[in-house]
């Protein structure tokens, strides 16, 4: 394991013979010795030449967002259906997919152009979140950056927001919407975690935000996996392999597991980040709505009224249980031909999952407004989950204003 080194949030392999103590540039970006495979070019300078900037926010969103921020990341260099029929078992990496349609491709050019001011802003946030948590950035700086940052945030998830849906893949706007609304609530639990009253819970505000990003990033890839299937394939090279993370992350696995004071310590993380599946089962889709159905987990409407409850101990219970329901399903068959609605439904699971824990830290701080903002936040990331949640596992809707998504400020 001499070679592997954590860089950021995600993982690279080294060849041997070379630097052991080599870092990547910047917080996302491979180390500069490291050949990348082909389409994948690390994240530019802010001053490279030659390089529009729509050119950079494409770059940064279709590698930066969900890959290179995506815990579990590897590089590796190598050495010179029908309902009723069957379960069976098939493969997105080993089948051809198909690239994006000229109106597709259209479209999600609208899409980055939208996301523009996040991708601008994005490493610069996750850099400085990082130096403020080792403590090498003063708080007092990172909340000035917060306060410069969140605005740029809020203007890209407006923007995405104002993209007509695609007529071949209506749903893909709002799952890109909603990824964009995650990554402003992130910023949103940061601003809470700089305030004195929030301090005892400063490492677990860090995780609950790492772990919202991540969300971010892979309902992100969700939405572009609608426009273009093939980004979900792997590239073939003779000298770098890509291992993708899982579509639904184990934040156990991963190290970004709740701890202590809202829960008990995590397991040990896994010595090697989790990746993607080549192959996956599958069962008729009769089958995998009545698994969903079994499981019992609270509805929309439950987990609102019980973050306007305040009650750490229900709050705690319920994230577990959501939790715990994605990893069972996880584990479990993907609906027949279906393997992209098995990672939706267990991303908005852990979605779910983390507006309940959200509520959980709310409910420890002093009344005051930092739990009061919290306690907001909780409810603009139950209405993401609600929206990422399929209407046949649904249930009563949350009941919460729309209109919270929209909100400009802190």
């Amino acid at each position: 394991m001499d070679n592997l080194r954590r860089a950021g949030s995600w993982w690279w392999v080294k060849d041997r013979g070379a630097d052991p103590e080599a870092r990547p540039r910047g917080t996302s970006g491979a180390p500069p010795d490291v050949t990348r495979p082909r389409g994948r070019p690390g994240p530019p300078s802010a001053g490279a030449p030659g390089r529009t900037r729509t050119q950079r926010t494409k770059t940064l969103l279709a590698v930066v967002i969900p890959v290179a921020l995506a815990a579990g990341l590897i590089v590796a260099l190598a050495p010179d259906s029908d309902d009723d029929a069957a379960p069976v078992v098939s493969s997105t990496t080993t089948t051809t997919l198909r690239g994006p349609t000229p109106e597709g491709e259209a479209w999600q050019t609208r899409i980055d152009d939208a996301f523009d001011p996040l991708a601008d802003r994005l490493p610069e946030f996750v850099e400085g979140s990082v130096k403020w948590v080792a403590g090498e950035k003063p708080t007092d700086a990172f909340s000035a950056d917060l306060q410069r940052i969140l605005p740029e945030l809020v203007r890209a998830r407006d923007a995405v927001a104002a993209v007509p849906a695609l007529e071949e893949a209506p749903t893909a706007r709002d799952l890109y919407r909603d990824a964009a609304a995650l990554y402003v609530e992130v910023a949103r639990i940061y601003l809470v975690a700089v305030e004195p009253d929030a301090d005892p819970l400063k490492a677990q505000l860090d995780l609950a935000a790492r772990r919202l990003r991540t969300l971010a990033d892979r309902v992100y890839d969700r939405a572009r996996a609608l426009i273009d299937p093939s980004s979900q394939q792997d590239l073939d090279s003779e000298d770098v392999e890509i291992r993708r993370p899982p579509e639904v992350p184990d934040w156990v696995a991963e190290g970004l597991a709740a701890g202590s004071p809202l829960t008990g310590a995590p397991p040990p993380a896994a010595e090697t980040p989790p990746q993607r599946e080549d192959v996956r089962p599958e069962e008729p889709v009769k089958k995998w709505l009545d698994r969903v159905r079994d499981e019992d987990i609270a509805t929309p409407r439950e987990l609102a009224r019980r973050i306007d409850g305040g009650d750490e101990g229900e709050l705690a219970s319920v994230a577990s249980d959501y939790y715990s329901a994605a990893m069972r399903l996880r584990d479990a068959p993907d609906p027949a031909g279906g393997r992209e609605r098995g990672a939706l439904l267990g991303l908005s699971l852990l979605v779910h999952s983390e507006a309940a824990r959200l509520g959980q830290a709310a409910a420890t701080l002093p009344d005051g407004a930092p739990r009061a903002r919290l306690q907001s936040v909780a409810r603009r990331v139950t209405l993401v989950a609600e929206d990422t949640l399929e209407p046949d596992v649904r249930g009563q809707a949350s009941g919460l204003d729309p209109g919270l998504l929209t909100e400009p400020g802190p």
